[in-house]
C-alpha cells in the first residue's frame, strides 16, 4: 500500500515583491513628488498674508510642512 501526498507549493511560497527598476521607478517619483510640494509651500510662503488668506491658507500651517525649513524664501 502507498500513499501519497501531494502540496501546492506555489501556495508556500512568498509573494512575489517589486522588481529593482520597480522599486527604483517609486523611489524616483516619491522624490519628485517632496520636491514639487517643498516648491509649491515656498511660493505660497512668498505671497503676503492676505493673498494666502484668500486661498485658504495659513502661513505657520504652511511653515510646518517641511521641519528643515526654507532656506531661501
Amino acid at each position: 500500500m502507498a500513499i501519497t501526498a501531494t502540496q501546492d507549493f506555489a501556495q508556500d511560497r512568498a509573494p512575489a515583491s517589486k522588481g529593482f527598476l520597480a522599486r527604483i521607478g517609486d523611489k524616483v517619483m516619491e522624490s519628485r513628488k517632496r520636491q514639487a510640494d517643498r516648491a509649491v509651500a515656498a511660493y505660497l510662503l512668498s505671497l503676503d498674508d492676505a493673498t494666502l488668506t484668500k486661498l485658504g491658507y495659513e502661513r505657520n500651517e504652511i511653515a510646518k510642512r517641511d521641519p528643515r525649513g526654507y532656506p531661501f524664501v
